[in-house]
């Protein structure tokens, strides 16, 4: 899967040899949250990715919580998905690395060829998050 390289307007910078670069700006710490490094379940993992291509207007945020919310999924993954100001589309998930891994999978299958570069982000797990949600 091809990576989505450059600077996304944001401060992200991108992958170097597989390790992130980034000048996070606090703006996304998710206000209102409590982010934490460790979750109360330490099998639990957040995983933040930015989906660009033709992602906006054509009901991805909608796909990305259906998907969240079927049967092999529900109760597994918690998290967020919502348009960001330059085009892209940012996916939050949280749940076990397999479980996580399946759901992005699923969303990949279910967008197919719309995405066209997917980059990760530095993501915090968060305490006491239910449900997955569009957020605006």
């Amino acid at each position: 899967m091809p990576l989505l390289r450059g600077n996304l307007g944001w401060g992200w910078e991108g992958l170097v040899g597989g390790r992130e670069v980034a000048d996070w700006p606090s703006r996304h710490s998710e206000g209102g949250y409590t982010r934490r490094m460790n979750s109360p379940d330490p099998r639990h993992r957040r995983r933040a990715t930015i989906f660009s291509g033709r992602v906006q207007g054509v009901g991805f945020r909608v796909r990305a919580r259906s998907v969240a919310q079927q049967a092999e999924h529900a109760h597994a993954i918690t998290g967020w998905v919502r348009n960001e100001p330059d085009g892209t589309v940012r996916l939050e998930a949280q749940g076990t690395p397999d479980a996580v891994a399946r759901y992005l999978a699923d969303v990949r299958a279910e967008m197919g060829s719309l995405i066209v570069g997917e980059a990760d982000v530095p993501a915090a797990e968060l305490e006491g998050e239910t449900g997955f949600e569009i957020r605006y």
